[in-house]
């Protein structure tokens, strides 16, 4: 995951549902996935990332980020904070590196 924005040809219809499920939450809702979004910034899990022969900057690795939200109780069980990366995305904090829209 990372978090750069940045739209492909294939991911629009993806897109496009990931942006209605984020603005039918309520304004209460996104607030608080943007509070996530600023306090897994600056968890130190964001950093340079290398996945085979590839470099990201900026990244983080999901299955971290979820620990990293239960530890932080910002999620009960792994389902939730799976959600959690679901609406980090469909918010446009982070976006997956390989393009597609799934948080495991």
């Amino acid at each position: 995951m990372s978090f750069r924005r940045k739209q492909t040809e294939g991911s629009s219809t993806s897109a496009l549902v990931l942006a209605e499920k984020w603005s039918s939450l309520e304004k209460d809702e996104q607030q608080r996935i943007a509070h996530i979004a600023g306090e897994l910034r600056i968890s130190g899990h964001v950093g340079d990332q290398r996945h085979r022969l590839h470099k990201y900057k900026n990244a983080f690795v999901a299955q971290q980020a979820i620990t990293w939200m239960l530890q932080q109780r910002h999620a009960a069980d792994r389902a939730e904070a799976c959600a959690i990366g679901a609406l980090l995305v469909a918010g446009n904090f982070v976006r997956p590196v390989n393009d597609t829209f799934e948080f495991p």
